[in-house]
């Protein structure tokens, strides 16, 4: 996925590296990654969708780092007060989405 972002980026195709850092961070989740640098991957994902105001994805990659918290016990339950603000895509953010 790092090359596919790599790729993505050379080549000025923002939405697929947007996609490509979501995919990244659920690999490595999937084959059990230390999380400390999933949560790592996660952030810095979660900064690149957001200055790229690529909600949707940002949205997406919030989840997982809400999980990924979780996971390590960093925080009591799985819910938005549980992530910085620093971090925090905003769940306001996804409701305008759904609503258009």
């Amino acid at each position: 996925m790092r090359r596919a972002f790599e790729a993505a980026t050379r080549h000025g195709d923002l939405a697929y590296a947007g996609y490509s850092r979501n995919m990244a961070i659920t690999d490595l989740l999937a084959t059990g990654e230390p999380l400390g640098e999933v949560q790592r991957e996660a952030e810095s994902g979660l900064e690149f969708t957001r200055q790229l105001r690529f909600g949707y994805v940002a949205d997406i990659i919030t989840g997982q780092l809400r999980l990924i918290r979780t996971l390590r016990g960093l925080t009591p339950q799985f819910d938005s007060s549980t992530i910085p603000s620093s971090t925090r895509a905003g769940s306001s953010s996804i409701w305008r989405r759904i609503r258009g």
